[in-house]
């Protein structure tokens, strides 16, 4: 009716968010309707949301974490990757780690969680010698890290503090140029193990926030790390 409030239509990336304030959800794949149900019934199609890319709810684990990335029995018996001995860091004069120890062995995927300001990202940092120790060592295959040599690869939260080249094709080949590594098969293998072929001579800004994550990740991955630090 004339002066009736319009219902406000919202665009949102995470699907928590969308989850609490909507009673429907639509999802489109090329212009089609794949699903149209409550918010429950469509991110219980795991198998549509899997083949999408589709981020189940933070508060809905898809399921338990051995399960999702396939844990070994047990931890090898070579020398870990990556390690922290005794360290204690933190920012000007503000500890935030004390003593900590860790080990990383390849082919493990280990998940770092805590509160903000527990001191994730700066053991992000550490490892990729991004940020010195007060005391103790960083370890990277037995010595300091280098992420400037590409061994340690480094995703931020943020993916627009990673992206300043003007084409998704020019973002992803910027490390190997730099680095005198261009493989040309290995580029395209990378763009497409990302779904990013077809994005490859778009502008990073113009994408979305889940395309340029992409985008960051794949320009990481095109440098062959050893070790791969992904901070959120």
């Amino acid at each position: 009716s004339p002066g009736a409030a319009s219902p406000a239509l919202e665009r949102e990336h995470r699907t928590g968010a969308a989850g609490r304030l909507a009673d429907h959800l639509l999802v489109l794949e090329e212009g089609r309707v794949v699903a149209d149900a409550p918010p429950r019934a469509v991110f219980a199609k795991r198998d549509l949301i899997h083949r999408l890319g589709i981020r189940r709810p933070a508060d809905e684990p898809e399921a338990r974490w051995e399960h999702l990335i396939g844990l070994p029995a047990s931890r090898p018996a070579a020398s870990p990757l990556a390690e922290l001995h005794g360290v204690s860091a933190g920012y000007g004069r503000r500890p935030v780690l004390r003593e900590v120890d860790l080990q990383i062995h390849a082919g493990e995927v280990t998940a770092l969680v805590g509160d903000n300001g527990s001191g994730k990202t700066t053991v992000a940092r550490l490892l990729t010698g991004l940020l010195k120790p007060w005391q103790g060592h960083a370890l990277v295959a037995g010595h300091k890290p280098r992420s400037a040599d590409g061994e340690v690869g480094l995703v931020l939260q943020n993916p627009l503090t990673q992206l300043f080249c003007d084409t998704v094709g020019e973002e992803v080949a910027f490390g190997p140029t730099n680095l005198a590594r261009q493989e040309p098969e290995r580029l395209a293998a990378v763009l497409a193990a990302n779904d990013l072929e077809s994005l490859r001579h778009r502008r990073p800004a113009t994408l979305s926030c889940g395309q340029q994550q992409r985008t960051v990740v794949a320009s990481v991955l095109a440098l062959h790390p050893r070790l791969l630090v992904l901070d959120e």
